[in-house]
């Protein structure tokens, strides 16, 4: 097993911790629609795995897996996202931006020259109609007049941080689709370790803000 492999199980089993802890907190937002919070993280995993056993031993060609997890996870996570959105009005904004950011990714897997390649366009429009959710639902926690207690509160913490590995993967997926050639191969490296410590870092923190969290308020 080469020392890529090692680390990549590592990896992995971070990501399965990750998958426990929120799933063992269950109850204390089953309630609330962060129930699909195990869900989305197990999908994760469970692409990862798929993708890097696939890659490994089958064949290189294992884009259609991320692609296919991709549209799930930004599907489910539309889904979250709109039902924690109170007003009318807002919640129809969030539906037809749901229906544009999941219908460009899906358009594009299906019209794309192969289900391998990376879709960048549709997935930086995806992401940035997960910031523009954020903003909208974090607006509405700020202007009501209920008491805010963090700790009541660990979708909080699920979306900010899964909107901040998202935003800091974006540019790497990108740039490595459209092959720029202006930085080293070196460089890409770099920052492709970066995003592999924000992912741990997040991860963790994960498990210590759900571990920390009380009984969530809606």
């Amino acid at each position: 097993m080469s020392y890529y492999h090692i680390i990549y199980a590592i990896f992995l089993s971070f990501l399965g911790l990750t998958c426990i802890v929120v799933t063992s907190q269950l109850s204390k937002y089953k309630h609330t629609p962060l129930i699909l919070a195990p869900v989305i993280l197990w999908l994760g995993l469970l692409a990862e795995g798929v993708g890097f056993l696939y890659g490994t031993y089958v064949t290189f060609d294992n884009g259609w897996i991320y692609n296919s997890a991709n549209i799930l996870f930004f599907t489910l996570f539309y889904i979250m996202m709109y039902r924690y959105i109170q007003k009318n009005k807002l919640k129809k904004l969030v539906g037809i931006l749901s229906f544009i950011g999941v219908g460009c990714y899906i358009f594009q897997f299906f019209t794309a020259e192969s289900v391998n390649v990376r879709l960048s366009i549709s997935h930086c429009v995806a992401v940035l109609i997960l910031l523009i959710m954020s903003v909208i639902y974090i607006s509405q926690v700020l202007r009501s007049n209920d008491s805010f207690y963090f700790r009541e509160h660990p979708e909080f913490i699920f979306i900010g941080g899964n909107l901040i590995l998202n935003l800091v993967y974006a540019p790497i997926y990108v740039s490595s689709d459209l092959n720029l050639h202006i930085f080293s191969e070196t460089f890409y490296t770099y920052v492709s370790s970066i995003h592999g410590y924000v992912c741990m870092a997040i991860n963790l923190l994960f498990i210590i803000g759900f571990l920390w969290s009380k009984k969530a308020t809606l």
